[in-house]
């Protein structure tokens, strides 16, 4: 969307739809400075704090399906999610490779997808910025980036509290406190505990003549333990210089997503018609690994059969992450300089299943500790008519990770370890210019980045019974550096209407090979991914505010593509490595409508297109971009909202918001979409599902209640109980075709009862 609900930000719901001047305007900082997102010449989505509260926004996964070409997903894990703008994705999921989405909090980035799951206790906004963002936001912006901006300490007295309980046993408590100031220095503190019961009950073996089946060890599976605290303090000594500084704590516990067994290929180790079958019946029992057993047809299952992870240890997907961050403004005549430090570690610790059945076929845990600083110096302000935003950039982060797979029955053990880390320097700078011989009509915008970032890494894997396959020692390190222009054109023909044409150029850093399964191809690092985007577009305001329209149409050429591909070994074998081996074409467009018809009636609407294909994908030396299918790039997005006043009385207002969010049926993997799966990964198994969604809630609020005002809401998510596939894991012909499928959650309902004081 273009904006989400604009209203004024500390407007109560009847407030918020009793105004007759249209649709209020929302100021935005997606270009580093406090702008109207009408001036933004950028494909942006802003949600403000009402449509935030309304609907319980408070993690990355609540914003899925909003924005256009935008997807939000996770592979088997909570605490580790995938985005995906315009088709561009990162293609592994562990910490040590990068995002292709930057995500920031405050001005700060977010190094790893792993631990972007956060519940912030109080957001004040957060916008969606689509398309690369590499001028001033830099390092891995290569589809766009999403800001989070929290509410600030006010210094008076006053806060809220809310409390709600839901079906599979959710419990919820979140408060906020703003303590009177104490002279220049205001304090506030939040907090949110979120529980869930497990979504998939976990059901014992019913196959008593299994001899290797192991027993279960968790009772359910998709469950939620969040206990979440910021302290914000606010300094301002002077009237123009303000100091904030955050601490934020999150410690989740969860049990894994459960991955059901979809797929075996016919012919393979687990068909018990083939001459390779694994299962071993013996006298009516089974001796080996019948995984064939546990397949289930497609389709959302709420009882599962599994084990756990490796050496019979019980499945976990836990988070623990602190962060400091400290910015400092300071306005000096037309200019301000600010200055953001920020320091953030996290404990990432899973332990799950692979295999969709309580055999031990695959199964893998993973213990990570990772740590980074970031420093940045801004100078922004205006000149005449020039604007202008500069800056200096520091980004340092490492990584100590250690992990174990096992496989058949434990015939085959494999311990690794890595270290990795990251040196990142920039400067940049962006100037608006507005030619006064125009009428002021025309902006002009010019930005350049350099960046320069040196990455490390080493790992060590030892496979029981063989040795080290990458012994000790072996690391590489490689030093990178890009240019990310930026230029703009924009035409305004009044306030209300303008148009503009853009270029710009995205940047995702070169890295180290880790999950290379040799010591040679781990040497072997691979260069940056680039993108130069084309994009023209234009926002307009029509009927006195009533109707907000936007509209972007664009091309995106990718280059030098991170991509998992196969190579050829000695013994006509292939192996997996990462490898600069895409080219790709991205076109597409993106719709978005904000409205009010009525004076009690707030509608808004979004929809996205993509025509994503690649044009040259080398595998084996050979392109098979003709066979090869973009990932997370699905044809069609859309999204709805209508939020109608029912009543407006003297003690309460009445609201029923109503949101429907659809994606066409997409690719999740580069694989081929010709070949036999049982000579190859084919993308069509466990393809992610077409999506319709609709999801209800009844807010009654400004009820007058001992000097503050209460609210109670009914919400219900999943309205029609929708059963979708959301992704999947196809392990290839060497496990026998094995592919599991994540869905979504089922329909879940709860009530919330809120009171501000």
């Amino acid at each position: 969307m273009t904006a989400a609900p604009a209203f004024a930000q500390n407007a109560s719901p009847s407030q918020r739809t009793s105004a007759d001047q249209g649709i209020q305007d929302i100021v935005v900082t997606a270009q580093r400075r406090e702008q109207r997102l009408q001036d933004v010449p950028i494909s942006i989505a802003a949600y403000d704090r009402s449509f935030i509260e309304d609907r319980q926004i408070s993690d990355l996964n609540d914003l899925s399906g909003l924005a256009p070409n935008v997807k939000i997903y996770s592979v088997g894990y909570n605490t580790n999610t995938q985005v995906s703008i315009r088709g561009a994705v990162q293609g592994q999921p562990q910490p040590f490779t990068d995002p292709a989405v930057g995500l920031y909090v405050d001005g700060v980035f977010i190094g790893k997808s792993a631990g972007s799951v956060f519940d912030v206790a109080d957001l004040e906004r957060v916008e969606v910025l689509n398309g690369p963002q590499g001028t001033l936001y830099g390092r891995n912006t290569l589809a766009g980036a999403i800001n989070f901006v929290t509410q600030k300490p006010t210094g008076e007295l006053g806060g809220k509290m809310e409390l709600g309980i839901g079906n599979f046993g959710r419990r919820y408590a979140r408060g906020s406190l703003n303590l009177p100031a104490l002279g220049p220095l205001s304090i506030k503190l939040s907090g949110v505990i979120d529980k869930r019961d497990g979504t998939v009950d976990v059901e014992a073996n019913p196959f008593g003549n299994v001899r290797n089946a192991r027993a279960r060890s968790v009772d359910e599976l998709d469950s939620l333990n969040t206990k979440a605290f910021r302290v914000a303090v606010r300094l301002k000594p002077a009237s123009n210089l303000t100091v904030d500084y955050a601490f934020d704590y999150n410690d989740t516990k969860s049990l894994m997503q459960y991955g059901k067994l979809e797929y075996l290929n016919p012919g393979g180790i687990f068909d018990p018609a083939a001459p390779a079958y694994v299962g071993g019946k013996v006298g009516g029992q089974y001796l080996g690994l019948p995984l064939d057993l546990y397949l289930q047809p497609p389709g959302l299952s709420l009882t599962a059969i599994i084990d756990g992870g490796p050496f019979g240890q019980k499945p976990f997907d836990n988070l623990k992450l602190t962060s400091h961050s400290l910015t400092a403004s300071w306005d000096v005549g037309d200019t301000t300089f600010k200055s953001i430090t920020a320091y953030r570690k996290m404990d990432a610790d899973n332990s799950i299943d692979l295999d969709g059945s309580p055999l031990l076929v695959a199964a893998t845990d993973y213990f990570g500790h990772y740590q980074s600083f970031s420093q940045e110096l801004q100078a922004a302000g205006t000149a005449g008519n020039l604007t202008y935003t500069t800056g200096l950039y520091y980004f340092w982060d490492k990584g100590n990770d250690t992990g174990h797979q096992q496989y058949f029955g434990g015939a085959t053990t494999v311990i690794n370890s890595f270290r990795y880390g990251t040196d990142a320097y920039a400067a940049y700078a962006q100037f608006d210019y507005v030619p006064r011989m125009l009428s002021d009509a025309v902006t002009l915008t010019a930005g350049l980045r350099y960046s320069r970032e040196t990455k490390k890494g080493d790992r060590t894997s030892f496979k029981q019974g063989t040795g080290f396959t990458i012994p000790p020692g072996t690391m590489a390190e490689k030093t990178f550096d890009a240019f990310t222009p930026m230029v703009s054109i924009k035409y305004d023909f009044t306030d209300d209407a303008n148009i503009y044409v853009k270029y710009a150029r995205g940047f995702k850093s070169g890295g180290i090979n880790l999950v290379a399964p040799t010591a040679a191809e781990l040497l072997i690092p691979f260069k940056p991914e680039t993108v130069d985007e084309y994009e023209v577009g234009s926002k307009l305001r029509l009927f006195d505010g009533k109707l907000n329209l936007g509209a972007a149409a664009f091309w995106n050429d990718h280059k030098d593509m991170q991509l998992s591909v196969f190579v050829p070994v000695a013994g006509g074998t292939a192996q997996t490595v990462i490898r600069n081996a895409g080219k790709a074409r991205v076109r597409g467009l993106e719709l978005n409508m904000q409205a009010r018809p009525l004076d009690w009636l707030r509608l808004d609407g979004a929809a996205g297109y993509l025509d994503a294909k690649f044009r040259e994908y080398i595998e084996f030396g050979v392109n098979v971009a003709n066979d090869r299918a973009v990932p997370s790039a699905p044809k069609l997005t859309a999204s709805m909202s209508a939020d109608a006043r029912l009543w407006q009385g003297s003690s309460s207002t009445g609201h029923l918001i109503i949101d429907y969010r659809h994606s066409d049926a997409y690719y999740q993997y580069p694989y081929s979409k010709t070949i036999d799966p049982r000579l190859g990964q084919n993308a069509n198994i466990v393809k992610p599902d077409a999506i319709d969604l609709v999801n209800v809630r009844y807010n009654v609020s400004d009820i007058k209640m001992n000097g503050g005002t209460a609210e109670i809401s009914f919400w219900m998510d999943n309205v029609f109980d929708t059963k979708y596939r959301i992704s999947g894991i196809n392990f290839g012909p060497s496990f026998g075709g094995l592919a599991l499928g994540y869905y979504g959650r089922p329909r879940t309902y709860g009530i919330n009862v809120k009171y501000n004081f």
